[in-house]
């Protein structure tokens, strides 16, 4: 039987009202669609990630060809390009300036903008950086993105803790962090609906790993067949929380490249 008219809108109503404690949960995506949330909190999640060197013992999917240094001390990075386009002060013709969205040791996040002085090294002005979950061009010249790599160092100047990829390269993410690792701010939660992941060679795999506090072990909640998959592993979803890390990593048995990414949303607690 087909409902329409006043009836039909009322049950609508009753419905919505029904899924409104659990919309973060299980059903973000058609909220949104229909602009339910308005303009709250949520935000949408879509990591991606590249290592165009994976070796054959396990690596994060990052700009790096390494597992991810997850600092353990506070941080004052520093900002650098291989470009001298990359320049915001005189302006260049690729990237001017890079928000860095960053979170201190109790999980509060903040961000950034910092003018690039091409190959010359910027130091932020934060000075207890402990976690870096994002940054991206934010004004750039003709180019329309960074035209060289921008790596992000720790305060040793020595250490990469991130990878903004320069244009028209293979790699993903390109005018933002290349990068499938994340920290979960206070106040807040992960949400992953989808893993994505392409296998570097037939016995390629990757792995996601999550650890609830910086000093937890390492767990896997997903991973992959050993062979090339590109279609999306469904995950439960699987709700990750404030202060926890996680990453996806990959393993092969001949160095090559490996990218994965992974979908869903940040909600609060």
């Amino acid at each position: 039987m087909i409902l329409d008219g006043p009836v039909r809108t009322f049950l609508d109503k009753i419905g919505f009202a029904a899924t409104l404690p659990v919309l973060g949960r299980v059903g973000w995506g058609l909220a949104a669609s229909q602009g339910w949330l308005g303009t709250g909190t949520f935000s949408p999640l879509h990591l991606t990630g590249l290592n165009a060197s994976v070796a054959v013992t396990e690596e994060t999917v990052w700009g790096g060809s390494a597992m991810y240094p997850w600092p353990t001390a506070d941080q004052q990075p520093w900002l650098v390009s291989s470009s001298v386009n990359d320049d915001g002060a005189p302006a260049g013709t690729g990237a001017w300036v890079v928000r860095v969205w960053w979170m201190n040791s109790v999980g509060v996040e903040a961000y950034e903008d910092v003018t690039l002085n091409g190959v010359g090294n910027v130091q932020m002005v934060a000075s207890t950086v402990r976690r870096i979950n994002r940054a991206e061009v934010l004004t750039c010249g003709v180019t329309g993105s960074n035209e060289g790599t921008i790596t992000i160092y720790a305060t040793d100047a020595a250490t990469v803790i991130g990878v903004i990829p320069p244009l028209n390269t293979t790699a993903t993410g390109v005018g933002a962090l290349n990068g499938c690792y994340q920290t979960v701010p206070a106040g807040y939660q992960d949400v992953l609906q989808q893993f994505h992941c392409h296998a570097i060679d037939s016995a390629g795999r990757y792995r996601l790993l999550v650890r609830t506090t910086s000093t937890s072990p390492w767990i896997p909640k997903a991973w992959s067949y050993p062979y090339s998959y590109t279609a999306p592993i469904q995950l439960p979803p699987l709700v990750i929380p404030a202060g926890a890390d996680y990453m996806v990593v990959s393993l092969g048995t001949a160095a090559g490249y490996g990218w994965a990414g992974l979908t869903g949303w940040r909600e609060p607690t």
